[in-house]
């Protein structure tokens, strides 16, 4: 019997999250396998998880910090122009201030 899984995730960042998850998930099976075996589990397997479950949340928060930044914009598009002057005049304050120390 011949089984292939392919696990190569040596270039995290050509991948899409959905390839990443699937790595993880392949990753975490052969974890289960060792564990479920009382073996230790292979080092590579471990260092691989990391990196994954690692490269996994920096694109997760990538694209959070990505829709707040436009969600910001849209709300700041919404101010009144008194508003954006309070505001203009808050940000000129307190530069200024740290200019004069």
């Amino acid at each position: 019997m011949r089984i292939n899984i392919d696990i190569q995730v040596d270039d995290l960042e050509s991948l899409k999250v959905e390839q990443l998850f699937i790595a993880r998930a392949n990753l975490a099976i052969i974890d289960g396998g060792y564990q479920g075996l009382k073996l230790p589990t292979p080092e590579w397997v471990t260092d691989r998880m990391g990196e994954v479950t690692a490269e996994i949340t920096a694109r997760v928060r990538a694209e959070l910090t990505k829709r707040l930044k436009v969600a910001k914009a849209r709300r700041e598009g919404l101010k009144t122009v008194g508003e954006r002057r309070t505001d203009a005049d808050a940000e000129i304050s307190e530069l200024e201030a740290m200019l004069n120390q």
